[in-house]
């Protein structure tokens, strides 16, 4: 079985590097990983590394970098734009993005939030989450995480060129699925989708997002959580417009 560790840097063939005390003392009282057993390292922003452990103490790891590189950026970008909703149902959304290979993450704050973003700064805390999903699944990209006040303020900020699909229980939405393979035939590398808060966007957030070129895309007969919701459309952006991308001229 292989164990990833998160380090700083892009460490060298060759090169010792003794790992925080939270890397040391999770690979050894926990992972129970021993001198000679060989680990991956990632720092989030594309390497892919194997070290052996060459001391491992009980306050401090060291590992000798074996091979070292650094992966391309992704082909494909897709970036989860998510209303803010309650840790408990965040904090699985962060994780599986990472385990996905979502781009980039898109917090909103929105009317019908039920946690909002400005009582406190919850940025330590998503750092740890997403940090553990990329050790778990050995993903080398760590997505990054930004926040927005309104609906409003992020569609000002983002990027236009980037075809932007909105979850939408109104009748008439075309299925996901179909948005996406049409955008994946163009061969389109991007796409920024967005989920919202229990209870939906407001009626004038809907307009908001309308207005500003959106998409509006089904994800089934169903009603779903904004968890669901948001795992369900990741998983279909990443897997469709790579799938496209991958397949021979």
């Amino acid at each position: 079985m292989r164990h990833f560790c998160r380090v700083d840097g892009t460490p060298a063939a060759g090169e010792r590097i003794p790992l925080s005390p939270d890397e040391s003392r999770h690979l050894t009282q926990v992972l129970r990983v021993r001198e000679g057993l060989e680990v991956g390292l990632r720092n989030g922003c594309g390497l892919v590394a194997t070290a052996r452990v060459a001391a491992a103490g009980r306050r401090e790891v060291v590992l000798e970098v074996i091979e070292s590189r650094v992966l391309p950026a992704p082909a494909v970008r897709v970036t989860l734009v998510q209303a803010a909703i309650r840790n408990a149902a965040l904090d699985p959304v962060l994780e599986k993005a990472v385990e996905l290979g979502v781009a980039a993450v898109e917090i909103v704050d929105t009317e019908r939030a039920v946690a909002g973003l400005d009582a406190r700064d919850k940025h330590a805390r998503w750092e740890r989450v997403m940090t553990a999903a990329m050790k778990q699944s050995g993903n080398p990209w760590l997505p990054p995480v930004r926040t927005w006040e309104s609906v409003a303020a992020y569609l000002r900020g983002r990027s236009a060129d980037v075809p932007l699909l909105l979850c939408d229980l109104a009748p008439g939405a075309t299925p996901a699925a179909a948005v996406l393979s049409g955008l994946a035939a163009r061969k389109c590398a991007e796409a920024a989708i967005a989920i919202g808060p229990e209870g939906d966007f407001t009626p004038a957030e809907r307009d908001q997002w309308l207005a500003a070129g959106a998409l509006p895309v089904s994800l089934g007969p169903h009603v779903l959580r904004s968890e669901t919701a948001a795992l369900l459309a990741a998983g279909l952006a990443v897997r469709i417009l790579t799938d496209c991308r991958e397949q021979p001229a």
